[in-house]
C-alpha cells in the first residue's frame, strides 16, 4: 500500500487484522507501525485515495478480501434498511 500522511507518501503493508475489535494495522518496511485504523476509517481512507494498494504488492489479495467484506457488509446494511422500510 501507499499511504499519504502529512504530505508524505509512505509505503506500507497490512500486518494484522484484529477482527474482535475491528482494527487494521499497517507497518513500514522497517517494521514500524504506520497506521492503526478501524473498519469505518479504513473505508474512508480507501475511498479518498489516502490509502492505495500497490499493483506489485503480494498483499493485494488481502486487500481484495477486505474490500469484498466491506462491500458484502454494505449490501447487507442496505438490504436490512430496505426491509425495515417496508
Amino acid at each position: 500500500f501507499s499511504y499519504h500522511r502529512d504530505g508524505r507518501l509512505i509505503r506500507c503493508k497490512l500486518a494484522a487484522v484484529i477482527r474482535q475489535i475491528g482494527r487494521y494495522i499497517f507497518i513500514s518496511r522497517q517494521g514500524q507501525k504506520v497506521l492503526e485504523i478501524d473498519y469505518s476509517d479504513l473505508k474512508k481512507e480507501l475511498a479518498t485515495g489516502a490509502l492505495v494498494p500497490l499493483d506489485n504488492d503480494p498483499l493485494n489479495n488481502t486487500l481484495e478480501d477486505i474490500l469484498c467484506n466491506i462491500r458484502h457488509a454494505q449490501s447487507k446494511e442496505v438490504e436490512k434498511e430496505a426491509e425495515a422500510n417496508l
